[in-house]
Order: C-alpha cells, then structure tokens, then sequence
C-alpha cells in the first residue's frame, strides 16, 4: 500500500497479529477441545457471588471487557471536548435495545420467547441441566425486562442533555 520502512515493518506485524487472531478464532477443533475451560474462572467467581459481592463481580467483569449493568467508556467532556471524562452507560441487555422487551405485538413476543429458548441453550451448554436452564433462562429475561423498564429509550439516549449528568467519584461512592 505504499509503506516503507519502520511503517511497512509495523504494517507486516498488524496483519500478522490479525491473522493468527483469525486463525485461532475459525480453528474449531481447538475450540471444541478447550470447551467451558477458559471461562470457568468467570462462571465460578459469577456462581459464588452474592449480593455484598456484585460490586466486585461487575467489576471482574469490566475488567475482562465484559459489560455487566453498565458500560465504562473514556471519551472527551460532551461540553468541554479538551477534557477526557469518564463516562458510565447502561448496559445489561442481550437485546439491541429496550423495546425488544417492551413490546408485545405477535413478532416482538415470538422474539421473546425464542431468546428465551436461546438463553436456555446457552446454559445447556455450559452444563445445566435442560429443566434448570429454562428456569434460569426465564429468570435471566425477568431481571433484563426489568433492567430494560429502567432503560432510558433510544431518543432520550440520543438527547446530549439527558445523558449529561457529569458528578464527581465522591458522588458516585454513594
């Protein structure tokens, strides 16, 4: 693409990178050999977490990239653009957005249930068995219908002065 020197050199190392990464993605057998193995640690601190522990385990979960109730980003002040800020989002939902769970017309209802049935399958692969899995899948869309109910909707979402609510990290301790 016409690089040369040191920024050819560290155009050659990107692609590399970014082929093995695809390699090792598309490469089933090694996934299907490691199975429920690397996310065991994540499941098990998940499982043994209590209510005093949320905090800690949505943060072990931000830590790993993993958005929990909320989303942790660092962008430049909505009002003061030479200022980086950090910025907290909600988050928490496995639908695109809060009306996926709001709605019930017949194609927003046959959605719910067959995300439903997708939870439940997620969970039956990870080991439960089929009669607790439907009953975690069902609990898990509970408590994101209810997150969702809590959501603020997509044009407020998009309204800067709605989700400017800039405090301090004392406030936030709170």
């Amino acid at each position: 693409v016409g690089l040369t020197g040191a920024d050819a050199e560290a155009a050659a190392r990107d692609w590399s990178l970014l082929g093995g990464f695809y390699g090792q993605c598309m490469d089933e057998a090694a996934v299907e050999t490691a199975g429920m193995a690397p996310l065991e640690p994540v499941l098990t601190a998940i499982a043994k977490a209590d209510k005093k522990d949320l905090g800690a385990t949505l943060g072990m979960l931000q830590a790993q990239g993993l958005d929990g109730l909320w989303s942790v980003g660092v962008f430049g002040d909505l009002k003061d653009p030479d200022t980086n800020m950090a910025y907290l989002e909600q988050a928490g939902l496995g639908l695109p957005d809060r009306d996926y769970y709001l709605k019930d017309d017949e194609g927003s209802v046959a959605l719910q249930v067959a995300y439903r049935a997708y939870i439940a399958q997620l969970l039956e692969m990870s080991g439960i068995d089929a009669a607790q899995a439907k009953k975690d899948a069902d609990d898990i869309y509970a408590f994101e219908k209810a997150l969702a109910q809590l959501s603020l909707p997509r044009d407020e979402l998009r309204d800067p002065e709605k989700v400017y609510n800039p405090i301090t990290i004392a406030e936030l301790d709170k």
